[in-house]
């Protein structure tokens, strides 16, 4: 009896099934590595726009305000951007930012699509004993974003939130 050279059917949903299992291993690494690397280009902007408000700080004598007594605002936002992108008395801009980094509502995006928060703190009374949670760096400034997966921290770091959350993985203290 003649046997044909080719692969059974049972061989072949093996190996379907043998590289299904890999990609489904692989798949979350992936993930968290794409992850990892757009946190890590938010922490980068982070400390940018830092050193571009220690400029702005440097000529002025104090850091943007930020024009609202617990929320930055949508308006707030744009301002904060237009006063940043501005050139400031050496006529360069404070900060340069790429068309990527604003969204439809003219608010400062990470790379994770979460806005940036800025909370000017000059301007704030200084607490005699202070809050850990509020994590308030008096005479400068506060700025956080959400992260990846932060939203399942203790407690929670929402897009929207006014006050910078202990859970907040993108800032600058």
């Amino acid at each position: 009896m003649r046997r044909s050279s080719g692969f059974t059917i049972v061989e072949l949903l093996v190996v379907i099934t043998i590289i299904g299992i890999l990609a489904a291993l692989l798949l979350p690494a992936l993930s968290a590595a794409r992850c990892r690397a757009k946190h890590s280009a938010s922490q980068a902007s982070v400390q940018d726009f830092s050193v571009a408000l220690k400029a702005y700080e440097t000529d002025f004598g104090r850091y943007p305000p930020e024009e609202a007594t617990n929320d930055v605002t949508q308006l707030v936002a744009a301002s904060l951007i237009n006063v940043m992108s501005s050139p400031g008395p050496k006529n360069v801009p404070y900060y340069q930012f790429r068309p990527d980094q604003i969204n439809g509502a003219k608010q400062w995006i990470t790379a994770l699509q979460t806005p940036y928060k800025y909370r000017e703190n000059a301007s704030k009374a200084k607490i005699a004993v202070p809050d850990p949670l509020i994590m308030m760096n008096f005479f400068s400034f506060d700025m956080w974003a959400c992260g990846c997966r932060d939203e399942s921290a203790t407690p929670p770091c929402s897009p929207t939130t006014s006050m910078p959350p202990t859970a907040a993985t993108i800032k600058n203290w």
